[in-house]
């Protein structure tokens, strides 16, 4: 039904900003014809785990310090959690070992079955069981506490625009035109979070960059409607243009260049296939293995000094040792331990910089902040260059904008 209600609303054109909140596919995007450009694709997978509060002492997860230095030391494993005990075990693949995942999880739906790690019938010794497995043993998480794996297609892309004026064509009959002729309306359309912009979850940034975008689109329409007069008031007018929005392009430009070009691109110019070649092709070898275990465990003890001496750090009470970076070297093959030695530490010098800011391009003024109206309090309507509209607070809200959230078809 709600969906329902909402396509009425919008084959009426009973609205005046359409905003696309919808998702990486995007309704609303497609809907006004807003084209995507995909700057990289890659392949990845999300292990889920769960580790309950009592376990036995061989079982107890790394602490987060540690988790921390060894995600940062490279780029092959990243383990999302909070609290050590659930989260996710983040793996980046080559294509063909995400073929390979996607067939061996199709058996399990097809046999109507649950993954289980312990049982190497069904999960046997293959190539993708065998990444999953190490990047366990790596990060010390028991195979019985994993639930589930899911295959990821990152898709690094963007919105060719994320304001677009567009003409649609009216379905409701009540606005028939003489001659049995529909009518035409130019509408406004914007869109924000994963419906303009993906980028890649290694740095993250998804949801950050999503609260960015609404708080900047929202600041752009209150700036539209709040009088430059004390004290300040609300103005009204339609239809809204392209030109009202043109500051909040701007700044999803300066946005999507520093997430996209700035973050997610650094970690993907460095992609993991030339590390797993690599890796298969010497890591049999003992003089081989001596050197990728010595250069891993320096990376781990780089990487810990660099983080350890931020004055950010948040675990200065909790010092690794090296006994832990030697433990978690040993806990994985020959071959893991050559993939993790030739693959890249995370860019954390080139993924840094300044943060792209609301308040640079949208400054919130005080003096124009308008008090909660209260119960039955109008609006005044006195746009003094176009159409005035006059309504009340709650007509506004429903008027202004409809917002499509999750609405995909």
């Amino acid at each position: 039904m709600v969906m329902i209600y909402r396509l009425f609303h919008l084959n009426a054109g009973q609205f005046d900003l359409l905003v696309g909140a919808d998702g990486a596919n995007s309704f609303v995007r497609r809907y006004c014809n807003i084209q995507m450009n995909l700057e990289i694709m890659e392949y990845a997978c999300g292990v889920a785990y769960n580790i309950p509060i009592e376990v036995p002492p061989h079982e107890e997860p790394l602490h987060q310090a540690l988790n921390c230095i060894l995600t940062v030391s490279q780029t092959r494993y990243l383990v999302n959690s909070s609290t050590s005990r659930q989260g996710y075990l983040n793996i980046r693949l080559i294509h063909s070992e995400y073929e390979e995942l996607q067939e061996r999880l199709e058996e399990f739906r097809n046999r109507n079955e649950q993954l289980d790690l312990l049982d190497y019938n069904k999960c046997p010794h293959s190539p993708v069981w065998t990444i999953i497995r190490q990047g366990l043993d790596f990060f010390k998480i028991a195979y019985r506490f994993v639930f589930r794996v899911v295959p990821i297609e990152i898709n690094v892309r963007h919105a060719s625009v994320v304001v677009k004026e567009t003409e649609v064509q009216l379905k409701d009959e009540s606005q028939l035109e003489c001659g049995n002729q529909k009518k035409r309306r130019k509408i406004l359309a914007c869109v924000v979070g994963d419906a303009a912009m993906n980028v890649h979850f290694w740095p993250g940034r998804g949801m950050n960059s999503g609260m960015k975008a609404a708080m900047a689109l929202a600041r752009n329409i209150v700036r539209l409607f709040i009088s430059n007069t004390l004290p300040a008031q609300i103005q009204v007018y339609t239809p809204l243009r392209y030109l009202d929005f043109v500051d909040y392009e701007a700044f999803m430009t300066r946005l999507r260049a520093r997430e996209q070009q700035g973050r997610s691109l650094r970690v993907t110019s460095n992609p993991i296939d030339g590390s797993v070649e690599n890796a298969h092709a010497f890591s049999h070898l003992n003089v081989c293995y001596e050197h990728y275990i010595s250069t891993l465990i320096e990376k781990l003890k780089t990487t810990r000094q660099l983080l350890q001496g931020r004055r950010e750090w948040p675990h200065r009470h909790r010092l690794v040792t090296d006994d832990e970076v030697q433990a978690a070297s040993n806990r994985i093959s020959a071959n893991a331990v050559a993939q993790l030695s030739l693959a890249n530490p995370w860019p954390t010098r080139e993924m840094a910089g300044p943060e792209v800011l609301v308040e640079d391009y949208f400054p919130m003024d005080e003096h124009k902040l308008l008090p909660l109206p209260s119960t039955g309090a109008h609006v005044a309507a006195t746009g003094p260059s176009r159409k005035a509209a006059s309504s009340s607070k709650q007509d506004l809200v429903v008027s202004l904008v409809i917002t499509l959230t999750k609405f995909s078809l």
